[in-house]
């Protein structure tokens, strides 16, 4: 019981923090996205125990992976699906590969920081090209994913899904938060920007991509011997481990919306 009112607790601290910084300016919200992902940064080069050599590709892969989508958003280069979708799959493809990688391989954190910063690009030009509704339905959607799933699966939950990767996730609590995730996503979408039939194919892909994003995550920190990625937000674990799920749905958001 106290575990759970300190998660709600920290849970209520970080919804009241991000979205205050997403509806009051761009420059706030970037301050605070960045705060996150450097956290994460910091989490994955612990994670990977990178010696010096091996912190500055990570450095210098996370540098040029901001650096060169953000001028190719900029520039509008990729607002054309022809250029946005094979990128996408590209990503994707990356993402595929690096379970296939050896674990001690430093390669693999590379990768990661590649995958990581290129989620931060695509959430800050999310809420530029966007909005901050459409930031807002996204958080929604996840934090409601995320937070029926744990509840509904300690409650309910029998069948593990990956017992040797995640122990605590079971299927009764994924398909009860995809399914409420779903209508807050749709909810929210109908009320701010009007009814589309795309809200219903956006409202089941983007909490699948969100579990996935939080199974691939535990398989990194599973891999690499870790219960969490760190105790930076107490029993929520780590920056990590609290936004895996946004990590990977943003992406899939931000280019649904593009093409």
């Amino acid at each position: 019981m106290r575990e759970l009112k300190e998660r709600i607790l920290i849970g209520i601290l970080m919804v009241i923090l991000i979205l205050a910084a997403n509806f009051i300016s761009k420059f706030l919200y970037l301050i605070v996205l960045l705060t996150i992902f450097i956290a994460a940064s910091v989490e994955l080069i612990r994670m990977f125990g990178l010696k010096t050599i091996d912190k500055i590709l990570f450095i210098l892969t996370s540098v040029i992976t901001v650096f060169f989508l953000t001028y190719f958003l900029e520039k509008g280069l990729l607002s054309n699906s022809k250029i946005l979708i094979p990128l996408y799959i590209w990503f994707f493809s990356v993402i595929l590969i690096i379970p296939l990688s050896s674990k001690e391989s430093k390669f693999l954190a590379s990768l990661f920081s590649l995958y990581l910063w290129m989620s931060f690009v695509f959430a800050y030009f999310l809420r530029s090209d966007y909005g901050a509704l459409q930031t807002l339905i996204l958080f929604a959607t996840i934090w409601s994913l995320d937070s029926f799933s744990y509840l509904f699966g300690k409650k309910f939950g029998k069948n593990k899904i990956a017992p040797l990767i995640s122990p605590n996730k079971t299927w009764e609590g994924t398909i009860i938060g995809i399914v409420i995730s779903f209508f807050v996503f749709l909810i929210l979408s109908n009320i701010f920007l009007g009814f589309t039939y795309r809200w219903i194919v956006l409202g089941i892909t983007i909490p699948l991509y969100g579990f996935f994003g939080d199974l691939f995550e535990s398989f990194l920190k599973r891999q690499r011997g870790y219960k969490d990625s760190s105790s930076l937000l107490k029993s929520h674990g780590g920056a990590l481990d609290r936004f895996d799920s946004f990590i990977f749905a943003v992406i899939a958001y931000y280019t649904f919306l593009s093409i």
